[in-house]
């Protein structure tokens, strides 16, 4: 009896567990740790979000490799508890440069985290209403059911092809609204263009959840569609000017008057850390500074939008008399 009551005070005492099975448990969550420092099937990969890569790097154990036509190449990896891979994360293979969408993530035994990467085979590309440009890693297959592929009349025709696209869900996919065009094509002399006629934010909704996105054939519209830029619908941005007298400095505790020399509707806000004050007048406003002296050498910065076009005024804040 003593040695069974000496037994499960070790067992409570290590590492705060309570039961046999949560000591088995933190013993194993050790074991793997340590096995994660071990090169031989863990691998490093890079975290990738909102269209770039982050530098920050995660170690992964690669347990297994599958392909099939309709789902692609698959992964299956090992991620530790303090740094889990979820269903919507990208992370891009370092060693093969290969981007890969985490598709299926669970927590094994409340130990480690097993996961199911899916290799992305395209890269999205595409312009939003404020001319940012963003390029995602997608996976793609084509989802065309019986039909020949085409479809119109005797004067025109067009394809019916339609592809089905898994993408990582964030601000901006959420965004993609129907009828949004997109190249879609390796060809890049006659490409073929899509648009996206269903967006389903839903279905796949866990964790960072992922997107399901059904593109379907287009038009190519040479009046507004840039090859070149791999952009459709593509317009180019202009920057604003922003106007104002003297030099772009303002007293601690003053005012300046910025304006745009424009009769167009004029959005104005201040951005950064100095809390500075702004009165819009039209196409002109007028930026009041704070009077605290901690401010002084810090700069005020001042965008002014015209449609979907802007600018940036950095105002230096120097001392008062």
């Amino acid at each position: 009896m003593q040695k069974n009551i000496t037994y499960y005070r070790t067992i409570q005492n290590a590492l705060g567990a309570k039961t046999k099975a949560d000591w088995q448990r933190n013993n194993t969550t050790r074991e793997l740790e340590r096995d994660f420092e071990r090169p031989l099937d863990v691998e490093t990969f890079e975290v990738w979000e909102l269209g770039a890569l982050t530098g920050k790097e995660i170690r992964l154990e690669v347990t297994k490799q599958k392909y099939s036509a309709a789902n692609g190449y698959i992964i299956t990896v090992t991620s530790l508890l303090d740094s889990p891979v979820v269903i919507g994360d990208v992370v891009y293979r370092t060693d093969t440069g290969e981007y890969y969408i985490c598709t299926v993530s669970y927590k094994e035994s409340r130990m480690f985290y097993k996961c199911e990467l899916t290799r992305c085979n395209y890269t999205m590309r595409w312009q939003d209403n404020n001319a940012n440009v963003f390029e995602y890693p997608v996976f793609d297959i084509n989802s065309t059911q019986y039909n020949s592929g085409e479809s119109g009349d005797k004067t025109i025709i067009f394809g019916s092809s339609q592809h089905l696209i898994t993408v990582t869900a964030d601000k901006n996919t959420i965004a993609l609204d129907h009828g949004k065009r997109l190249f879609w094509d390796r060809n890049k002399t006659a490409p073929t263009v899509f648009r996206i006629t269903q967006n389903d934010t839903t279905a796949s909704y866990y964790d960072k959840g992922l997107l399901k996105i059904t593109i379907a054939e287009d038009q190519y519209d040479p009046d507004t569609d840039s090859i070149e830029e791999w952009l459709c619908n593509y317009f180019r941005t202009q920057t604003v000017t922003i106007l104002y007298s003297g030099q772009p400095v303002i007293r601690v505790g003053g005012t300046k008057t910025l304006r745009v020399d424009t009769d167009k509707t004029v959005e104005w806000a201040v951005e950064g850390e100095i809390p500075a004050e702004i009165t819009p007048e039209g196409n002109s406003a007028k930026i009041k500074c704070p009077p605290e002296r901690e401010y002084i050498d810090k700069k005020i910065a001042v965008r002014a939008t015209v449609g979907n076009n802007s600018g940036i005024c950095e105002l230096t804040v120097t001392g008062g008399i």
